[in-house]
């Protein structure tokens, strides 16, 4: 029989690490693909915000950063490779538990996670993370219950991308539903129809999976 598991969403104001930094810069952070060494895991960084250059000059000199290697940069963006060190960090207290880590983003000083993690080992895991830093927010649902990306037709990503790139969505708007429906050849109706639905499935998506309830 599989063992159960739960997906866990927590938000975490961590303050032994370079997270603060994220609210010092504006920048907007997210790791990707974590390999683990011996006392080390290694990792992908992108990172947005209005001055990722200072935010990088900063954080290469925190002592949990064995090593970090900027792969591309621009003022408000960058691509980033870190050694890590895995002590005291929410990293490995997941890997402890033998769960995933399936998504972290870090913005404002407050990092935000998704992990699946073993039903029978949530009490135990929860225990923990309390030692590291203050719990802002924390919820568990089963597989079940995860809203999947929206899968949109062509004519919807067609609706959206022309309403996107013509202005249809600024204040004021720069351009009429039905101007738009005459450049794609179909009628004002269709246009609109597949525009709301393509908002549809985006909204419902993008609610269940990154915003935590009030």
């Amino acid at each position: 029989m599989s063992t159960p598991i739960k997906i866990v969403n927590f938000s975490i104001l961590h303050e032994d690490g370079w997270s603060p930094e994220t609210k010092k810069y504006e920048v907007i952070a997210e790791s990707l693909n974590k390999t683990f060494n011996r006392g080390t895991f290694s990792f992908y960084l992108l990172i947005w915000g209005s001055d990722a250059k200072k935010f990088i000059e900063d954080i290469r000199n925190k002592n949990q950063i064995l090593n970090l290697e900027v792969l591309g940069l621009t003022k408000k963006f960058g691509i980033l490779r870190l050694e890590h060190k895995n002590t005291n960090t929410i990293t490995s207290l997941v890997k402890r538990y033998r769960g995933i880590i399936l998504s972290e983003r870090i913005s404002n000083g407050l990092e935000k996670w998704t992990v699946a993690i073993n039903a029978k080992s949530l009490r135990k895991f929860r225990e923990k993370l309390n030692e590291y830093g203050e719990i802002v927010n924390y919820s568990e649902k089963s597989p079940n219950e995860i809203t999947p990306p929206p899968l949109l037709t062509e004519k919807q990503v067609e609706a959206l991308r022309f309403a996107l790139s013509k202005g249809y969505f600024d204040y004021p708007k720069k351009i009429r539903g039905e101007d738009i429906a005459k450049l794609l050849g179909m009628k004002t109706p269709t246009f609109v129809y597949h525009l709301r639905n393509a908002e549809k499935s985006i909204l419902e998506f993008y609610l269940d999976n990154f915003i935590e309830d009030l």
